[in-house]
């Protein structure tokens, strides 16, 4: 959802503005289905009667999905014990299952994942419907846009869905190295590396540190108030 309405990090690009954002999430419901249909057209070819799985003309919903009920009807029915029985022995019909629950539930997700940064037209919400869907909310409104500088604000709870999210999408990298390892920063240890950096900023032995051969005590002298009171 990140890469479809904010950034990109894989490619390296930032989604400039809600009309892209909109194209990007067709693109992305487009993908979904893709995924879905190719595994019906191999699996269950005399059933596959679809002479298109393009969902949209541009911006205009072309109805394909209701065509596809016949065949989807065998996804709807998995649960997740089945779900995860199948991502065992079956991944390819685990992949199509997933992605037929991703876009039934497009906009529960973004929802989710992007809180109150994205609007959702109330008559598109759940649906495939004709133009663009999706708005940023507006700066002043529901958007949590800073943070309280307040020592007993509990960060959980001021910090908002996207933020989290992106967060929550940061890639580690081995340090000194441009490669990745594969893992993601945590919301949790990003609270912890926080408030260890805040302990750090008036720890009086903080003056003593040096790194990489660099003496940074200076940085703390304009804390020596702060050090005198704890």
């Amino acid at each position: 959802m990140l890469s479809t309405f904010i950034i990109d990090r894989e490619n390296g690009r930032i989604v400039t503005n809600i009309g892209e954002a909109n194209r990007m999430a067709r693109h992305y419901k487009q993908e979904l289905f893709d995924t879905v249909m190719n595994y019906f057209k191999k699996t269950n070819p005399d059933e596959y009667n679809l002479d298109s799985t393009t969902l949209f003309n541009g911006d205009v919903y072309t109805g394909v999905v209701q065509n596809a009920k016949l065949l989807t009807r065998y996804l709807d029915v998995l649960t997740p014990t089945e779900l995860q029985t199948i991502h065992d022995t079956n991944p390819e019909k685990y992949e199509a299952a997933v992605a037929w629950f991703t876009l039934k539930n497009f906009d529960n997700f973004v929802e989710l994942l992007l809180g109150d940064a994205i609007h959702i037209h109330p008559s598109h919400k759940g649906k495939l419907k004709d133009g663009d869907s999706y708005k940023y909310s507006e700066k002043g409104g529901q958007v949590i846009t800073t943070w309280r500088n307040d020592d007993n604000i509990i960060l959980e709870s001021e910090i908002g869905a996207l933020a989290q999210s992106l967060i929550n999408s940061t890639p580690f990298y081995k340090f000194g190295i441009d490669n990745k390892t594969g893992k993601y920063i945590k919301f949790e240890d990003f609270y912890r590396m926080i408030t260890k950096m805040k302990d750090l900023a008036i720890d009086p032995m903080a003056k003593e540190i040096i790194f990489n051969d660099r003496d940074y005590s200076s940085l703390f002298a304009d804390n020596s108030d702060l050090t005198k009171q704890e």
